[in-house]
């Protein structure tokens, strides 16, 4: 089996700095169209929230191939804290991550070769297009992710058919108890209700991480 890539011998290569580079240019231009089409929407009669769904539906697609991509390159703590803190919903409306810094700081800790979900193929805009296709992709990341534990809430989120619908409230409380991501995974379980929580499960992930045994989880 081939050993996963070094990220402290990755830092160094020049390869790191020009993917980065590449990466953070990419997203910029990526919100700027967003913004283009918004303006251009304006300036032909809609209204702002007109404006701003065309824009969302006409980059959605795009914005999800990008980020889906990244993440699997990002360090496996980066990745973790971007599932902690991205809002709600982001998953089938990637638009909003736009105003944020969140895929910026996943960027500044990525790398050229894919540190994880080597083995998934790569989205395309066709099937970030489709809901159904989306949440398969996305559920196979976030499996590959957070490892066994996952896979039962991958279950459970394919029988309710709840996959992005939100989680409202229980996102508040998600990131309490699962201590400091810096500090190495630990246990596959630790970010289960993150994962839960992008997917909309909400509060039912939190019951399912409860009944899991981190016993029967550890990386």
């Amino acid at each position: 089996m081939t050993a996963a890539p070094d990220p402290l011998e990755l830092e160094l290569l020049p390869e790191t700095q020009n993917y980065r580079a590449s990466r953070l240019q990419l997203w910029t231009e990526l919100a700027q169209r967003h913004q283009e089409d918004r303006d251009r929407a304006l300036q032909h009669g809609a209204t702002p929230e007109q404006a701003t769904k065309y824009a969302n539906e006409r980059m959605r697609g795009e914005l999800a191939v990008f980020v889906w991509d990244l993440l699997p390159h990002a360090h496996r703590d980066a990745a973790a804290l971007f599932f902690e803190k991205s809002p709600a919903g982001w998953i089938q409306a990637p638009e909003i991550l736009l105003p944020l810094p969140l895929v910026p700081d996943v960027i500044a800790r990525s790398y050229s070769k894919a540190l994880w979900a080597q083995g998934i193929n790569q989205l395309t805009r066709e099937y970030a297009e489709d809901r159904a296709r989306l949440e398969k992709h996305s559920m196979q990341v976030m499996e590959s992710f957070f490892g066994s534990a996952a896979a039962a809430a991958v279950a459970v989120g394919n029988g309710l058919g709840a996959v992005g619908q939100g989680v409202g409230t229980a996102v508040g409380g998600v990131g309490e108890g699962i201590g400091a991501l810096g500090r190495g995974l630990g246990a596959a379980l630790q970010y289960l209700p993150l994962a839960l929580a992008a997917l909309g499960l909400g509060a039912l992930g939190l019951g399912i991480a409860k009944m899991s045994s981190p016993r029967n989880d550890e990386k």
